[in-house]
Formats: structure tokens, C-alpha cells, sequence
């Protein structure tokens, strides 16, 4: 076959578009003249064509395997992670590698004629590029594309402790519940709490571990509980504790959480929240006062109505004479019935208090023997509210219509001095609490001063921008205080203790004489006059001491007063039981001469002293009740 090419200048060029076969080719002129013949051979390009590039993830991941035909993407791969490569060239080879950018060899195939194989770690990133070479050593004309990886590391794990998640002070049952929250990427093995013991000496005892298993779970929430009621903690003792988590991964990778401190409460916090409590319970009792005075006036005129119907025999019950009195009773008793049930879950709280404070070794004896009274006040008013029952169900259901009146008419009555009864037990609950809220007061005025106290020293010696501070951060104690003690003066007039609030309020003004003394002592310091700012200092510890004896007198005038009101009911006990004697003796002498007639006349004579031995009765329990601080006098009644 012959073309024609168009010269220029003296050149022609052609281009073999396809050459499938081998070719001879030479140029002639016009003229005549001709090249030699030359001779194209056609050869098979050397290329790849089938390529399987397989991932298998660590065990630890529980990932699935992977597999990609031809181009792989680029593979983020977790460290460990193990590629395996298989494929098929278009003629018998000799070598295959993977390169990385700088040329050097990171990985070379097993070759067997046309196909390879090879399995491979990575241990870097990177972009790594493919080699082949044929038998006679020359490359490929087509490659696949490079292998781009991004290993992931094992992230180690991570927990937080969500509860309480900061510094705090124990419980009084000494069982902190805490939240935990532990991640991994892959998953967890176990979560352990660590606590350990630090004494008031600065001794540290050796950690216990509390384990928890969870299974290789990637997230997990629990709620452990820390246990310290075996621990034998004594007052300034603290407890450190935190969390630790292991990973599933061969190394067993442990995340830790942040330290966290559980101290023993001190005497005043104790205080608070013991006053807390009597304060809850006297809300409760609150509100079964109430309820009672509810049910009382509900019963009397339900009793007041069936009155009605039994005198007028001309409108009866359709259901029957006596079904409907009978069902009200039913349902009084009922209600009777679940207030005995909230005065002894009231018992219940008051003995878990006390059995917690005793666990947690700082129940004083004054403080427990309040609660102890408080317990066996409650059971009182239980029990009389037992005894106090006209019937059972069982006994109410086979009374007749005048004896439902009846029931209901006592049942009343006897809601109402239960009604009497709780209003003296929530007074005995409330100033309960109220004694608990001054001694509190009053010890924290006492570190208070304790402290100002020793500021005072450390401001003469250095780094008066440090004490300015913490000068600051009392002043802040002491406006805590000062409100706190506006709160008792006022809880201390609503139950007529005029003198004692008269004297809390003396302790408040030199509280705030106190707190000008802090202030300028906190100015002074930044000034760097370290000499007159212990000065200062000093001088509102002193204030701060004065404080705190102010707020012990006042103490001591409620403690005198209610030993007085003692005194006052036993004297009036002592003439009432004078004058009962005396009627009960003329009363004899008159049964002793009088006919039968009489004598049923005098039954309500009789009465009524009987009555006036009850109310003695109430007196001297009133009595003991005021004078539980004198034991001479509480015996003596």
C-alpha cells in the first residue's frame, strides 16, 4: 500500500495509527530514489489485569473483613491491620514491589508467571506506588492506582465520673452512689473504682478496688457504689477515689479519670443537715395536722347528719337504714388508719438518722439523745392512735345506725386531741431543729474566729497578695454567716424566744463590726502593709470570738427559758394534784353518807376529776418534754 505525504521544507512525516501486525515501511521520491526497507514488530504492553486487595481488621475491633476489585479508595485502617494482595498480569513476571515516595521498597509480592500474591502490615502512612517488571525486566505500561493508607491508632479510653464529679462531703450513711461514664472506640473490658484513705495525720492506706465487668460494651453508664461503712473513718479523715477503665485492645490500654476527695462533715455541717431533716419532718407533721383537721370536721358533721336521719324517720336511706353510716365509718377508720401509717414512716426516718450518724461515728451524745426523744415521741402518738380505734372494719360492719353515730361522734373527739397532740410534737420537732441551727451557728462563728486567727499571723510574715485573697474568702464566710444568723433570730421570734433573738442580734452587729475589720484588713494587704493588716485581722478574730459567745449566751437564755417554762408547769401540776386531792377526799366523804340516787348524781363529779387527772397527766408530759436538758428536774417530774 502506498500513501502520498506532503513535503515542506524539504521533510514529510506520517503516524502509524494502529499497528496490529508486523509492518514494513520505506520512503521513495518522485524521482525515483528510495530508503532501505525498515520493519515494525508489534509487542503486547505489559499491565495488570485483575487486581484483589483484601483488609482483615485487629480481633479486637470485631470489624468485619474488607475486600476491593481493581482501584482500591483510600483505606483508614486501625494500627494492626493486615492487607492481603492477589493478582493477574498480561505476560509472565519477574518482579512486583510497592514503593513509597521516596522510592524505597515497603513491600515485595511472591510472583508465579503471570500472577502475584502478598501479604502486608503497614506500619506508616502514606501514598506507596506499584512496580512490575516483566521476564525480560521491562515495566508496566499501566499501572494500578497507588495504595494510599491512614492508620488509626487505639484511642486509649476515656471515663469521666459524671456523680458527683467534684469534691464534696460524705454522707452520713457513708454510701456515696456515684455515675460513671466510660467510652472506647472498640470496646471495654472493665471498669474499676479505686479509694483510698488519707487520715487526718496525712497517712495514706492502701487503695481498694471495686471491679466491674462489661464486656467489651463500647459505651457504658453505671452506678457503683462507693461503701465506706466498714472503713472505721474518724473525723478529719478524707477519702480519695477515682475511675479506671481497660480497653479490649492486646495492651490492655487504661483511661483514668480525674481524683475526686470525700471528707467526714464537721460538727456544724453534721448539724445542718440533722437540722434539715428535723425541719423536713416538721413539714410533714404539718400537713398530717391538716389532714386531721380534715377528717375531724368531715366525721363531725357526717355524724351530725345521721343524727338527723335517725330522728327523722320519714326520709330513709334507700340502701337501707344503716348502709351509708356504716360505709363513712368504714371510711373514717380507713383514714385513721393511713395517718398512723405517715407517723410511723416518720419513726422510721427519725431511726435511720440516728442509726446513720452512730455508723458514721458523730452522733454526740446531746444530739442523740434528742433524736432518741424524738423516736419515742412519734411512737406515742402512734400507738395512742392504735388504742384509739373504736373498732375494726370487721366490728364496724356489724354495728347498727346508732352505734355508726357513735364511732363517729368518738372518732372525731379523738382526732382532735390526736390534732392537739401533733401540733405539741410539731412545736418539739421544730425547736428541735431550731437548737440544731444554733449550735451549727455557733460552731461555725467559732472556726470562723479560728481561722481569721491564724490569717492574721501568716499577713505578718509573706506574700501579702496571697492573704489579701484569702482575706476575701473569709469575708465571704462571715456575710454567709451573718444571713444565716438573720434566719435564726427570725425563726427564733416566731416561737416567742425574745431573748435569745435579742441576743443573736447582738452577735450579728459585732459580726459586721467584724467584717469592716476584714475588709480593711483585705485593703491593707494588697497594699502591701502586712503589719497593720494582721492587725486588723486580729482584731476582727477577736470580734469574731466575741460573736460566738454572744451566740452561747443567747443559747443558754432559750435553754433558761424553756427550764422555766418546766418549772411553771411543775408547779402548776403540783397545785392541780393539790386540788384534785382535795375534791377526790370531799367527794369520798359525800359517797359515803349518800343514798343511790345520789351516788348516780355524783358520777359526773366523778367525771370530771378524772378528767382533771388527765389533763395532769398532759401536764407532766409537757413537762418532761422542757425539761429534758435539767436531769434532776426531768426525774423530779
Amino acid at each position: 500500500r502506498t500513501q502520498q505525504l506532503q513535503v515542506s521544507q524539504g521533510r514529510a512525516s506520517h503516524v502509524f495509527q494502529a499497528v496490529s501486525a508486523t509492518t514494513d515501511y520505506r520512503i521513495q521520491t518522485a524521482e525515483g530514489e528510495e530508503t532501505e526497507t525498515y520493519t515494525i514488530v508489534p509487542i503486547d504492553p505489559l499491565f495488570v489485569s485483575d487486581l484483589v486487595i483484601g483488609v482483615a481488621y485487629p480481633p479486637h475491633t470485631r470489624m468485619a473483613p474488607d475486600e476491593y476489585r481493581g482501584d482500591a479508595p483510600p483505606l483508614r485502617l486501625p494500627v494492626g491491620s493486615r492487607l492481603t494482595f492477589e493478582g493477574l498480569a498480561s505476560r509472565p513476571l519477574s518482579n512486583v514491589e510497592l514503593v513509597d515516595s521516596a522510592g524505597a521498597t515497603s513491600l515485595s509480592l511472591e510472583v508465579d508467571g503471570s500472577t502475584f500474591q502478598g501479604m502486608w502490615r503497614p506500619r506508616t502512612n502514606g501514598v506507596f506506588d506499584w512496580q512490575f517488571q516483566d521476564i525480560a525486566g521491562s515495566e508496566a505500561v499501566i499501572y494500578p492506582e497507588p495504595v494510599e493508607i491512614v492508620l488509626v491508632p487505639d484511642s486509649v479510653p476515656n471515663v469521666l465520673i459524671l456523680l458527683p464529679g467534684q469534691d464534696t462531703i460524705m454522707p452520713l450513711s457513708l454510701r456515696q452512689p456515684l455515675v460513671v461514664d466510660g467510652r472506647d472506640d472498640y470496646g471495654l473490658i472493665r471498669l474499676e473504682l479505686v479509694a483510698y484513705r488519707v487520715t487526718a495525720f496525712g497517712e495514706r492506706d492502701e487503695p481498694v478496688v471495686q471491679r466491674l465487668d462489661l464486656g467489651g460494651t463500647r459505651a457504658a453508664l453505671a452506678r457503683p457504689v462507693l461503701d465506706l461503712t466498714t472503713w472505721g473513718l474518724l473525723p478529719g479523715d478524707t477519702v480519695r477515689y477515682f475511675a479506671r477503665v481497660v480497653d479490649n485492645n492486646p495492651a490492655s490500654q487504661v483511661g483514668i479519670s480525674p481524683e475526686y476527695v470525700l471528707r467526714m462533715q464537721d460538727a456544724a455541717e453534721l448539724r445542718r443537715e440533722v437540722q434539715t431533716a428535723l425541719e423536713s419532718a416538721a413539714e410533714r407533721l404539718e400537713e398530717l395536722m391538716a389532714e386531721v383537721a380534715r377528717q375531724a370536721e368531715e366525721n363531725l358533721e357526717q355524724s351530725l347528719e345521721d343524727a338527723n336521719q335517725i330522728d327523722d324517720p320519714a326520709n330513709p336511706s334507700p340502701d337501707g337504714p344503716d348502709f351509708e353510716e356504716r360505709e363513712e365509718l368504714l371510711r373514717a377508720l380507713e383514714e385513721q388508719a393511713q395517718l398512723v401509717d405517715q407517723v410511723d414512716s416518720l419513726l422510721v426516718e427519725m431511726r435511720d438518722l440516728e442509726k446513720q450518724m452512730v455508723d458514721a461515728g458523730q452522733a454526740d451524745p446531746e444530739m442523740a439523745q434528742e433524736l432518741q426523744e424524738l423516736q419515742d415521741l412519734l411512737r406515742e402518738l402512734g400507738a395512742e392512735q392504735m388504742n384509739a380505734e373504736p373498732s375494726d372494719s370487721q366490728e364496724a360492719r356489724s354495728q347498727d345506725g346508732q352505734e355508726d353515730q357513735q364511732s363517729l361522734d368518738q372518732l372525731a373527739e379523738q382526732q382532735d386531741e390526736f390534732r392537739d397532740r401533733l401540733e405539741a410534737a410539731l412545736e418539739r420537732f421544730q425547736r428541735a431543729a431550731l437548737e440544731q441551727d444554733f449550735r451549727a451557728t455557733t460552731e461555725e462563728a467559732e472556726e470562723l474566729a479560728r481561722q481569721e486567727r491564724a490569717l492574721a499571723d501568716a499577713m505578718r510574715e509573706d506574700d501579702p497578695a496571697l492573704r489579701a485573697d484569702q482575706q476575701a474568702d473569709l469575708a465571704d464566710q462571715a456575710a454567709g454567716l451573718d444571713e444565716r444568723m438573720e434566719s435564726l433570730a427570725q425563726r427564733l421570734e416566731e416561737l416567742e424566744e425574745e431573748n435569745a433573738s435579742q441576743g443573736v442580734e447582738q452577735a450579728r452587729e459585732t459580726i459586721s463590726e467584724a467584717r469592716d475589720r476584714m475588709e480593711e484588713a483585705q485593703d491593707q494587704a494588697r497594699q502591701g502593709d502586712s503589719q497593720d493588716a494582721g492587725d486588723q485581722a486580729d482584731q476582727a478574730a477577736t470580734q469574731l470570738e466575741e460573736a460566738a459567745s454572744q451566740l452561747e449566751q443567747a443559747q443558754d437564755a432559750m435553754a433558761e427559758m424553756t427550764m422555766e417554762q418546766a418549772q411553771a408547769a411543775l408547779q402548776q401540776t403540783a397545785d392541780d394534784a393539790l386540788s384534785l386531792a382535795r375534791s377526790q377526799s370531799a367527794l369520798r366523804d359525800r359517797m359515803d353518807t349518800a343514798s343511790q340516787d345520789e351516788l348516780v348524781e355524783m358520777r359526773s363529779d366523778q367525771a370530771s376529776l378524772l378528767r382533771g387527772v388527765e389533763n395532769l397527766a398532759e401536764n407532766l408530759q409537757a413537762g418532761v418534754q422542757s425539761s429534758d436538758r435539767d436531769p434532776a428536774l426531768s426525774a423530779q417530774i
